[in-house]
């Protein structure tokens, strides 16, 4: 089916994002966004599982938007430049700028893969979504990173955990990055009580991300939820 396609580019705490909205020849008034992981971008190799769900939803007649978050892609900055809370304010405004650019549109699901899933979590009531999909994402950060991070002003994570996209830039993320992690943790065990119905999608294979973590995102929920 073919689709058609829009580049874009907005502001996002000044800094240039970019992004693609695609819309189905009779679209249904629906649209998705979607949130890539910490090192991965819009482009399609870099997020296959998504992309495919991203095929799959504009077949259904569903709009959808992909953007590069800052560090990512063909967005300003550089992986190393990257924090949480900065990808939380991106996806805020990849939402504005979808309801501004399409007010006909009047359900917005958003679906996250792995931190991406963390940034709609903190994002919570605030983004005014109908739906959202968790995937694969981790319900605590800072245990997992405190082990990279012993007050340096920059870690080199070559070595330590495989890129499982294309990274900007180098390899490293800067202190800002960790200090704000406990503080991003309490953000989503908030965040989660506030989002709306929610599909939690866990993968047996991974050896990354336990199931048991998807379980503790799934118990944190307040509202209707599955897990699979």
């Amino acid at each position: 089916m073919s689709a058609k396609s829009e580049a874009i580019t907005f502001k996002s705490q000044g800094k240039k994002i970019v992004g693609v909205i695609e819309q189905p020849e009779t679209p249904i008034n629906r649209a998705v966004v979607f949130a890539h992981g910490l090192s991965n971008s819009k482009a399609p190799a870099d997020i296959p599982l998504l992309y495919r769900i991203n095929s799959a939803l504009l077949a259904a007649g569903y709009t959808t938007m992909r953007f590069d978050f800052y560090g990512s892609g063909e967005s300003d900055g550089e992986f190393r430049d990257k924090t949480i809370s900065t990808m939380r304010q991106n996806f805020l405004d990849a939402l504005t700028f979808l309801q501004n650019r399409h007010p006909e549109v009047n359900w917005i699901g958003a679906c996250g893969k792995s931190i991406g899933g963390t940034v709609l979590a903190l994002a919570g009531g605030e983004a005014r979504l109908s739906a959202c999909v968790l995937m694969t994402m981790r319900y605590t950060l800072a245990p997992f990173f405190a082990r990279f991070w012993q007050g340096q002003d920059e870690v080199n994570l070559i070595g330590a955990v495989p890129p499982t996209g294309q990274v900007k830039g180098a390899f490293s993320l800067s202190k800002n990055f960790f200090i704000e992690l406990p503080e991003i943790d309490s953000g989503v065990a908030e965040g989660l009580k506030r989002l709306p119905p929610t599909l939690v999608v866990m993968n047996e294979g991974d050896e990354k991300i336990s199931l048991e973590s998807g379980r503790e995102v799934y118990e944190h929920l307040g509202g209707v939820k599955e897990l699979m």
